[in-house]
């Protein structure tokens, strides 16, 4: 399985937004590679996962792009731009090509016949339906690698993406600090590491 595809999210939408390492030290991508976006989209759709064609694959790229900045500002409690709302509808618009409407469980959604062409479908219709239905106030976004998530606690305060991985590395730069005060202004902390 593919090594980024650590679910720690909650909606596939930002799950697709997770796909990058560490937002802010991006070092390795899901996405970068057909073979292993086919992985990780199969991984969380629960799904089959035809080959993906260059043009398919920059598009999910790009979805993810609009995502994170949508669901960055809901987040922040700010008002997501108009153009990445616009390219959110495009993508979903797009998705709907090859989408049927079928009774899973006892309800009625979008399934789509051809996720090789329209990879995107599935997870504009995720983040459509979260910006819809909410719970908005429950996104948050870690302070430590930039990944996204909905906040499920039963307290609704989550702070980090992982309390295994961000969560503990924070912890322990406080301990740190409290415990070793830096030597003549050099930054002493330990260095942590990525993903």
């Amino acid at each position: 399985m593919v090594e980024t595809t650590t679910l720690v999210a909650g909606p596939a939408c930002l799950e697709l937004v997770n796909t990058i390492n560490n937002w802010h030290d991006p070092r390795r991508d899901a996405l970068a590679e057909p073979e292993t976006a086919e992985a990780w989209a199969a991984a969380v759709l629960d799904a089959d996962v035809d080959p993906l064609s260059d043009a398919t694959l920059e598009g999910l790229r790009g979805l993810r792009r609009s995502v994170r900045e949508i669901f960055r500002a809901v987040a922040a409690g700010t008002e997501p731009r108009a153009s990445d709302l616009a390219s959110l509808a495009d993508s979903y618009r797009s998705g709907l090509g090859a989408a049927r409407l079928g009774c899973v469980g006892s309800v009625y959604a979008w399934a789509w016949t051809d996720l090789s062409s329209h990879i995107t479908g599935p997870f504009a219709d995720d983040a459509i339906r979260l910006l819809r239905d909410g719970p908005l106030e429950r996104v948050g976004e870690c302070p430590g690698c930039g990944w996204l998530f909905l906040d499920t606690s039963k307290n609704a305060r989550r702070t980090w993406c992982s309390m295994r991985t961000c969560g503990a590395r924070d912890k322990a730069k406080r301990y740190y600090r409290r415990t070793h005060p830096r030597a003549s202004g050099a930054d002493t902390e330990p260095a942590s590491a990525p993903r």
